[in-house]
């Protein structure tokens, strides 16, 4: 994950140099057609937002929606949706205890690392505005005005971007801003930086992104509540 002008950019660790996708704030723009790629992509809109919109190709629009429905992504495009009604119709083999335990355990870990990089988003572009608005253009006193305008309207284009981008990043962190709507405040800085409620909100956000897997752990959940409340009847009653 890299910080540029145009965004956060992603790129495989194993190919740095080859952008998958960048993150642009309220767009995010892929460049890779590799399913992994395309999930993670998917993951990070689902983050930032409730539902995901897909636009290109119609092939493209498929291949993602067909990824989103295999794991659990909500897709907005109203041309899609029979593709998650249609996996949800095919017969899934039934997911053991193990198995949506292991799932949830490997979300919740992709979820507070997703939290850190997040952190280390706002942090890089925290500075990079910092920078920015120590260099603002000075107007002139008498000649140059055409060309200050200029570089003032680019330079104020360049901090409204980078400020709807520290907005979303203090979004998906779930910390309140600061009175300017653009920074954290400081007992919230600390907050993301100790980690506070990290953990239970990573596992919260695991079991929403695998409702399949939640639902077995639910279960379970249910039927050792039911056998020990039993266990403590019995109890009761050999007792008395």
């Amino acid at each position: 994950m890299t910080t540029t002008r145009q965004g956060v950019k992603f790129a495989h660790q194993n190919s740095p140099e080859t952008v998958a996708f960048i993150d642009a704030g309220r767009l995010i723009k892929v460049y890779s057609q590799e399913d992994a790629s395309l999930l993670a992509a998917l993951r990070l809109a689902q983050a930032k937002r409730d539902g995901v919109k897909i636009n290109g190709t119609d092939d493209y629009k498929r291949k993602c929606d067909e990824i989103a429905a295999k794991n659990y992504i909500r897709v907005v495009n109203p041309e899609l949706s029979g593709i998650m009604k249609e996996f949800e119709r095919k017969a899934q083999p039934p997911m053991s205890i193990d198995a949506a335990r292991k799932a949830i355990e490997a979300e919740t870990r992709r979820q507070e690392a997703r939290h850190w990089n997040m952190w280390g988003s706002y942090n890089a572009h925290k500075k990079e505005i910092e920078t920015l608005v120590a260099k603002e253009p000075e107007e002139p006193k008498f000649l140059g005005v055409k060309k200050w305008r200029a570089e003032h309207a680019a330079w104020e284009s360049e901090r409204d971007r980078l400020l709807e981008v520290i907005r979303s990043d203090i979004e998906y962190l779930g910390v309140q801003r600061a009175l300017d709507g653009a920074d954290m405040s400081e007992a919230h800085r600390k907050a993301a930086m100790r980690h506070e409620r990290l953990k239970e909100y990573a596992a919260e956000e695991a079991l929403r992104l695998h409702p399949s897997a939640a639902a077995v752990i639910h279960e379970d959940d249910a039927r050792r509540e039911a056998e020990e409340a039993k266990a403590r009847e019995e109890k009761e009653i050999n007792r008395r």
